[in-house]
């Protein structure tokens, strides 16, 4: 993900983490967790390898990277910032609070040449009226 550039809503969107275990021991299982907030700094979601069951372990003195892929996402027009939390061995390794802003512009996310004001929420919905 670049920073400078805004994403379009709707389209999908990959971040890499990437890992390095210094240590001489492995780690058999880290927690991995990216939570996005919106520009009040209100939690709007949270993506974890440990809700997904996937395992992330390191050998000593490994590097990885893990890549979370999120499809079409519904975040309407706005500032976002990105939170990066890692645990292993029930420690906490690093945690960065908005490590990174990035904006989301609006596209016709709904085909109708209208979207919501950014006023009336941070999620856009596929939803059908009938």
């Amino acid at each position: 993900m670049n920073d400078h550039q805004p994403i379009s809503t709707g389209s999908n969107l990959n971040l890499m983490i990437k890992l390095k275990n210094s240590s001489s021991k492995a780690i058999s299982n880290a927690r991995i967790d990216i939570g996005i907030d919106n520009s009040q700094n209100t939690r709007i979601a949270y993506l974890s390898n440990n809700i997904l069951d996937k395992v992330i372990s390191l050998l000593p003195n490994q590097e990885k990277e893990i890549l979370f892929k999120v499809e079409k996402i519904p975040l309407s027009s706005g500032t976002y910032s990105l939170t990066l939390y890692c645990e292993a061995a029930g420690q906490i390794q690093d945690w960065i609070k908005n490590a990174i802003y990035f904006e989301i512009r609006n596209v016709d996310f709904y085909n109708t040449g209208k979207s919501p004001h950014e006023t009336q929420g941070s999620i856009l919905l596929s939803y059908q009226i009938e």
